[in-house]
């Protein structure tokens, strides 16, 4: 696949919002993965397995992270190519494909937990590789990852420290994945 070039896609309460390709090398603060229950032999996680030396796949087979949904583990500095400072594991089920409530849900976990941390950058490759979803869901679950970190976001009493958030858009259909994840940002709280 060619590279897709970033796409800015708007503020809210001081955290940027990107859409890119991203590469589990880039030099991010933290690197979001989503980790399914059984392997995905395509997905984020199996790419950082296989950079890792099947580090993720021991950590499942062993019961200390399953990728059971709403599981989450970060793992501080990981060794390279791992170009982020830490890496966190989102557990994502067994079958999450077309299911945008939990997606948006998942997502919200993500910033929620990221917005403990002092991670300035941040890169979710948490919903597409591996995701089984439908050409015509892919702007319906765009949509629910956004609207699942701007929900986190309006849970906070004080706006956070500035962060860059990209969403990955490796899943085939970059535009539209873009285009949908810009409009649920632009449309956030306005009168319907």
């Amino acid at each position: 696949m060619p590279p897709i070039p970033p796409r800015p896609l708007g503020q809210y309460r001081h955290v940027r919002f990107v859409a890119a390709q991203i590469a589990i090398e880039a030099p991010v603060d933290l690197l979001i993965v989503g980790m399914q229950e059984k392997d995905g032999g395509r997905s984020g996680a199996e790419q950082v397995d296989r950079a890792l030396h099947g580090t993720l796949g021991r950590l499942r087979a062993g019961g200390i992270f399953t990728g059971m949904a709403g599981e989450e583990l970060t793992l501080w500095a990981p060794p390279a190519p791992i170009g982020a400072r830490s890496l966190m594991l989102i557990g994502l089920g067994a079958g999450l494909a077309g299911d945008p409530l939990r997606i948006g849900r998942l997502t919200r976990q993500a910033m929620r937990s990221t917005l403990c941390t002092h991670a300035r950058k941040v890169a979710c490759l948490l919903g597409w590789n591996g995701l089984d979803i439908a050409e015509e869901g892919i702007e319906e679950i765009a949509a629910a990852m956004m609207r699942g970190a701007l929900l986190a976001l309006d849970g906070l009493e004080t706006p956070p420290r500035p962060i860059e958030w990209i969403f990955d858009i490796r899943n085939g259909q970059a535009q539209r994945t873009a285009a949908a994840l810009e409009n649920a940002l632009a449309t956030w709280h306005s009168p319907e």
